[in-house]
């Protein structure tokens, strides 16, 4: 990831991963999708990312970044309250879901 060969990054952290199962090595696999474009792979696996370990309030922001990215508003909206409400002092969620609201017309985040 540091030389941003991100294809190279994907395929060793997919070995890591069948070695030992652990949420961030599923983060690092989305956030690396995100930026090869592969969208649709990065909701897998940050999906998977939020549904392990306990308060997994970063893995939902960098799903709601994604699902952003892909139009569903509804759905990052969701996982960045998940998010700060796991961390309501999480700043980059709260920015997020206010711009995403001011862009839809939904007003600002609450709090």
């Amino acid at each position: 990831m540091e030389r941003e060969d991100f294809d190279a990054a994907v395929e060793q952290f997919l070995h890591a991963f069948l070695l030992e199962p652990h949420f961030k090595t599923l983060e690092l696999l989305g956030t690396c999708c995100q930026r090869l474009g592969r969208l649709h792979e990065a909701v897998l696996y940050l999906a998977a990312a939020a549904g392990l370990g306990n308060r997994q309030f970063r893995a939902r922001f960098l799903l709601a970044e994604v699902l952003a990215s892909l139009g569903d508003i509804d759905g990052a909206v969701n996982k960045l309250e998940e998010a700060i409400e796991l961390n309501p002092n999480f700043r980059r969620a709260r920015e997020l879901l206010k711009r995403i609201r001011a862009e839809d017309g939904g007003g600002e985040a609450p709090g």
